[in-house]
């Protein structure tokens, strides 16, 4: 994405006034990169109603201390 493309997204609004926030990411994520064995066991997904396939939050468990302790 490039300052042009994200200055455009930014102008966006709706009749209502809702207005879009937006901003690039210098970053570059690994492909194909592996979960943890308990990942599944672990966290929550919760899936947008709507868009489900695209919309979605990984909701952690509450860490419990005596998982960190090593005895």
């Amino acid at each position: 994405m490039t300052d042009k493309s994200n200055d455009l997204m930014a102008e966006a609004k709706t009749s209502t006034g809702l207005k879009v926030f937006s901003y690039i990411l210098d970053k570059t994520f690994e492909t194909g990169r592996k979960y943890a064995d308990d990942f599944k066991e672990n966290m929550k997904i919760k899936f947008d109603e709507y868009l489900p396939k695209w919309n979605y939050v990984a909701v952690p468990t509450e860490p419990v201390v005596s998982d960190f302790i090593k005895s």
